[in-house]
Formats: C-alpha cells, structure tokens, sequence
C-alpha cells in the first residue's frame, strides 16, 4: 500500500520576489501547485501579493491510462501571514502561520 507525501517549499529573493510550490502525491495521483508574487514584512507578518498562480495534476486510471491536467491564472490576492524568524535573520529557518521550515543552501 502507497501512502500519500507531500513537500511544500518557499523560496525569497532579495529583489522581494518569491515562489511557492507544494508537491504532492500518492497512489495513482500526483499534483503540483505553484504561486508567484511579492512580499514584504510589517512587524511580525508577512505580507504576500500573488501574482500568478499555476496547478498540475496526472491521475493514473489503471489500465496503462493517464488523465493530465493543468491551468494557470493571474491573481490579486494579498495574504498576511504570521512569520517567526528562527536564529540570525532567519538563517535558523522560519515558522510561517505555525508551520516550521528549514533554511536550504545549495552552496
């Protein structure tokens, strides 16, 4: 039996851009999620404009088939988000609305 994973990702860059991208799949399923924008930190939050968002799925249906799909739209939403540094500048990683991430470096 095949259970279900997922990995959700944030990347920031220092021209105040970032993407988000959430993986996930399981048994015969896999979908991938992408949302692209701005940000900025007030105080304890952090500020998200999304600009683009962007979703794949492939659904296998047994029988040597596959169903694919995918869509992209451009948005406006604006969320706020709590957000905790963890060490110096964040270099610990950070804990975004609860949810702790690692900082990666592909030094």
């Amino acid at each position: 039996m095949h259970s279900a994973a997922s990995l959700e990702k944030w990347d920031f860059n220092p021209d105040g851009t970032f993407l988000h991208t959430w993986v996930g799949g399981g048994a015969g399923a896999s979908s991938r999620m992408s949302e692209r924008g701005t940000f900025r930190l007030e105080g304890g939050e952090l500020v998200l404009q999304v600009n683009k968002v962007v979703g794949a799925f492939v659904a296998s249906t047994g029988s040597k088939q596959s169903t694919l799909g995918a869509g992209t739209e451009i948005s406006a939403e604006t969320r706020h988000m709590k957000i905790t540094l963890r060490g110096d500048k964040g270099g610990g990683g950070i804990v975004l609305d609860g949810v702790e991430f690692k900082v990666r470096s592909w030094q």
